[in-house]
């Protein structure tokens, strides 16, 4: 099954969402040698929500 949501590498910076600016809230899911970490992440924007995933390597 491919992903469904929009992927970005982490930063040193706080996420915020790619499509309004706003700040967003995360879940890690994943914390791996291998894969690194995986947060999904949510927009805290009512009028947007848009939800996108953000990985480390």
């Amino acid at each position: 099954m491919q992903n469904e949501l929009d992927t970005f590498l982490m930063t040193d910076q706080p996420a915020t969402c790619p499509k309004c600016g706003a700040r967003t809230d995360f879940q890690e899911v994943s914390k791996d040698e291998a894969i690194g970490v995986i947060q999904i992440h949510q927009c805290f924007d009512k009028k947007c929500q848009y939800k996108f995933e953000v990985i480390e390597f």
